[in-house]
């Protein structure tokens, strides 16, 4: 197991993906414990982290430093909020919008067009996109292929591993041999990876 510390930079678009259980959202959440500004979207309704403030209405969200937003199950985050969202954050001097269950908010084939805005144009301004899915099948593509990190938890989905191939490539297949709260990291940087030695990290 890997004893490297997994450092991550603000403006970063960061994606998680994994079965239920295996750790996706915990690790989020540690990660993003020193961020000053974050705004959580829960379409699921399940996060609840310490020194969040809480809401279900998307203008209350853009006030707050740290907050977790849960979006009206029957009309879901409203596109003008994305990009309001973004624009919130630089005026704090940056911070990440992270979507807890991206298939809950975009297709695999088709995201909200303020949202899509906020991953092409968000880095620009110290804005990151950070999000987890539990199978890749079911993430939305461009999410995918735009983040700069993958954090590759257990999927057993043999349809979801050749997902990951086409972007991952090795890793894409060990993803299928991880255990609990065990994790690879994907760079999309172009980093080369030995396929006899992907470094695993592991957490307690």
């Amino acid at each position: 197991m890997s004893n490297a510390v997994l450092s991550l930079s603000t403006d970063q678009r960061v994606g998680s993906i994994g079965r239920t259980g295996t750790g996706k959202t915990f690790i989020m959440w540690r990660l993003l414990e020193n961020q000053p500004n974050v705004i959580v979207v829960d379409s699921k309704h399940r996060v609840s982290w310490p020194g969040y403030s809480l809401t279900s209405d998307p203008s209350a969200a853009l006030l707050a430093k740290r907050v977790i937003y849960r979006p009206d199950p029957e009309t879901g985050v409203p596109d003008w909020f994305w990009i309001r969202a973004m624009d919130a954050l630089h005026e704090r001097g940056g911070g990440i919008i992270y979507c807890d269950e991206m298939p809950e908010i975009a297709t695999p084939n088709r995201m909200p067009r303020g949202l899509r805005t906020v991953f092409r144009l968000g880095r620009e301004i110290g804005v990151g996109v950070w999000w987890s899915g539990q199978e890749a099948t079911g993430v939305n593509n461009t999410a995918i292929r735009q983040s700069d990190i993958l954090l590759l938890f257990l999927n057993h989905g043999a349809s979801d591993r050749d997902k990951l191939i086409q972007t991952c490539g090795d890793m894409g297949e060990a993803a299928g041999m991880l255990g609990f709260y065990e994790f690879m990291v994907f760079e999309s940087s172009g980093k080369a990876y030995d396929p006899s030695d992907i470094p695993v990290y592991k957490y307690a």
